[in-house]
């Protein structure tokens, strides 16, 4: 296919307007009449908030390689955005590597992890074929396969910026990797990351970078909230260090495939990020224990 342009996903402008481009080629009914409802939204506003709070070690418009927060963005931008590309939902660009640790960061569909790639070229197709009236899905069926391609393409991610990540203080390198794992609490419940809403949960997040000094939950520069939120998230690096986390999250995955226990997961968790309270692992599992005994 012939290459229309290129796209230089190290400049926040240019990685901004790849979002702009999915929101659009992307558009469906189900999604509402508002471009706001579109669920990349959420993507997209993660990375306003790294930029805004420094994580993308920013030099003007360019976005440091070395920065694990964009790394790990890379990949939830550009695989997608190739996958789409891959169908025929928007025009054939040629992304360009970074000045300085390219090796790290595919260009193409076929250069990029083989199971990424397949989760996300079967979001862009359900999309496209949905486009076409050749098929009929729901928009929980829509998220449920984007948090799919969301959830490998994190995991796949982590083994390739080790590196990266171990450029960061003690502790923002816990708050990253038990953020990278608490995506996955959120993604079993469908939690729909549409502009309006991911606008209004994010507003606890850490409006800086962590230093090894900042122990939550007596950060005296950050309000009660954004401390519990914080060591709700290391927390969860902990328990994924001692081997825990995972039969929580197993467990918390087996139950969210109830429809109602789902809905009762994503109030919970929206409950959370509107207001962090200190008890949410044990409302987790309030939860889950709710949906084994009805």
């Amino acid at each position: 296919m012939k290459i229309e342009r290129s796209l230089n996903p190290w400049l926040f402008s240019e990685r901004s307007s790849v979002w702009d481009i999915l929101v659009n080629s992307t558009s469906l009914p189900l999604i509402g009449f508002s471009d706001q409802g579109s669920t990349w939204w959420g993507f997209y506003l993660q990375f306003v908030w790294q930029r805004n709070s420094g994580r993308l070690f920013m030099t003007g418009d360019e976005v440091s390689p070395y920065s694990w927060w964009a790394g790990v963005n890379y990949f939830l931008t550009i695989c997608p955005y190739l996958a789409a590309m891959k169908v025929g939902l928007t025009d054939q660009v040629e992304i360009i590597p970074p000045n300085y640790n390219a090796e790290k960061f595919c260009l193409t569909y076929d250069e990029c992890n083989v199971e990424v790639m397949g989760r996300w070229f079967d979001v862009m197709n359900t999309i496209k074929l949905v486009q076409m009236g050749k098929l009929n899905v729901t928009l929980d069926d829509l998220i449920t396969l984007i948090y799919k391609g969301h959830t490998e393409t994190i995991l796949a991610a982590l083994p390739v910026l080790v590196d990266e990540l171990s450029l960061l203080s003690d502790q923002e390198r816990r708050f990253g990797h038990g953020w990278a794992l608490f995506v996955e609490i959120i993604a079993a419940t469908n939690f729909d990351t549409n502009y309006t809403d991911t606008q209004a949960n994010q507003k606890y997040l850490p409006t800086r970078v962590l230093t090894n000094k900042d122990i939550p939950p007596f950060i005296f520069d950050m309000p009660e909230q954004t401390n519990i939120l914080v060591a709700t998230i290391i927390t969860v690096h902990e328990m994924d260090e001692l081997g825990t986390f995972q039969t929580l999250l197993d467990a918390w995955k087996s139950e969210m495939k109830n429809p109602k226990c789902r809905a009762d997961g994503r109030e919970f968790l929206e409950s959370f990020l509107d207001s962090p309270f200190t008890s949410i692992f044990k409302g987790m599992l309030e939860i889950i224990d709710s949906c084994n005994y009805p």
